[in-house]
This record gives structure tokens, sequence and C-alpha cells, in this order.
């Protein structure tokens, strides 16, 4: 069970089986509509709640949540030293746990609340909200991403650059993304290395990774026992490769 750190809700995670790894390997377009797709399938709250109504924030920290039952504690990734003499390979290495820790919600001095999930800006007439999976879901649908998640979320639209700015500030303390700018030095050369961690392109991109053996593995089992697709799909990973080792070790796929 997972506490989520903005909205606090309680939430449980279910393992994969071969039906989530098929949508993420057939998904076409929005990566977005994919992520909430796939959290929806496998989140479980104690409420009413869903995946869509829940702030981005909390949706980038249940993507990591499931990258760790799925894949396990450490963050490992591979960048390129900047430098032209240089261009060494260097190590990213984390854990979530301690990742996610480091980026705690806090308050914001500068906000108010202002009824049921509206905040005010202290000396501005002007309240906003924190996004929402859908709200994402729909900006990224249209032409202007920003203007459309200004109009959802923001009271009036058409506030001062100064007041956006303000509630940028604000949502950042309030609900701080786990996307973010790693920064780091080289061990050879010393010179600034930065890398940014898209969550949500990260986690997607290692699970269709770990995924990529489903259609072989369902191939093998239906030729091995007979089993209609949907039965195997409907089993986690571990388990069809117990099956797959069963069916190899008593000649059934000679």
């Amino acid at each position: 069970m997972y506490r989520l750190p903005v909205s606090k809700l309680e939430v449980d995670l279910r393992f994969p089986t071969g039906r989530e790894e098929l949508l993420l390997l057939e998904a076409r377009g929005n990566e977005t509509c994919t992520a909430l797709d796939l959290l929806a399938r496998l989140a479980e709250f104690a409420g009413d709640a869903s995946v869509r109504g829940l702030p981005v924030a909390d949706m980038e920290y249940l993507l990591l949540a499931l990258r760790r039952l799925v894949l396990g504690e450490s963050i490992l990734s591979v960048v390129r030293c900047p430098q032209p003499g240089c261009r060494a390979q260097i190590d990213v290495d984390f854990p979530i746990g301690e990742y996610c820790a480091h980026h705690k919600p806090a308050a914001a001095p500068d906000a108010e609340q202002d009824g049921e999930g509206w905040y005010r800006l202290r000396g501005e007439a002007v309240r906003f909200r924190l996004p929402l999976g859908s709200d994402q879901e729909a900006a990224l649908r249209g032409g202007d991403a920003e203007r459309e998640l200004i109009a959802r979320c923001v009271e009036p639209a058409q506030a001062s650059r100064g007041a956006l700015r303000r509630v940028e500030r604000a949502i950042a303390r309030m609900a701080p993304l786990l996307s973010q700018e790693l920064s780091g030095k080289c061990p050879e050369c010393g010179v600034a290395v930065r890398m940014y961690l898209d969550v949500q392109s990260f986690v997607l991109q290692e699970l269709r990774s770990q995924a990529l053996g489903l259609y072989e593995e369902v191939g093998r089992l239906a030729k091995a026992f007979h089993w209609p697709e949907e039965s195997i799909l409907a089993m986690p990973a571990h388990r069809r490769m117990v099956y797959s080792d069963l069916a190899a070790g008593s000649g059934r796929l000679e």
C-alpha cells in the first residue's frame, strides 16, 4: 500500500500481466494517455478516486512505484560527458525511495486555500488548483498545451505574467514534479554534467524493454500447452517464465 505524497490517498499497485505489457507494446500516440491507461488498470484505491483525478506529481510518484515493483529500487542510466575532448561514459545510479523523499511537497507561503481543491495567491485576485492527470491529458491533445493548462487550472486565465509565475512557484512547492534535471560532475574531467529525468518517458521505456519477449513467450506457451492467448496474457511475466522453463525441460517444444 502506498500513500501518495500530494493527495495523501492510499493506493495499492497490482503487478502487471501480459495484458498490460501488450498495452505498452501496442500503444500509439500520446504517451501521457498510455501512462494513465496503464496506471488505471494497475492502481487500486481505498475510495472512489481515479488515476486521472490525481495531481500530476502523484501520477509520477505512482509510475516510479510501479517501476520499483517490476524492476527494483535503483534507477540505473548512462550519460556521456558533454566535453568534446572527454566524452567519458558516466553511470547514473540512485535509489527511488531516496529520490522521492528528496522531492517532498511543502507549504507555499504565497498561497492560501480558497474552497475545495482551490488556492488563492496572497494579495491577488487570482486563484488556482493543482494540475491533474486529466488536465495534462486534455492539454496535450490541443495545439497549445501550456495555454490549455492555464485555462483549466487558473482563474482568471488572463492573469498577469507575474501572477502566473507566482502560481508556478506555489505549485512547484505544493506538488513538486519528480521529472527534474539531475546534475553532477564527470569523474574523468570534472566538467558539470546534467541529465533530465523525464519520469513518464523513462518508466514507460524501461517497462517496454522488459516486455519485448512477450510475443515469443505467448507463442511458445500456446504451442506447448495449447492454451488460448487470453489465458497466457492473464499471467504476470515471472509466471510465464516458469511455464516456459517447464515446457522446455519436458521437451514439449520439440
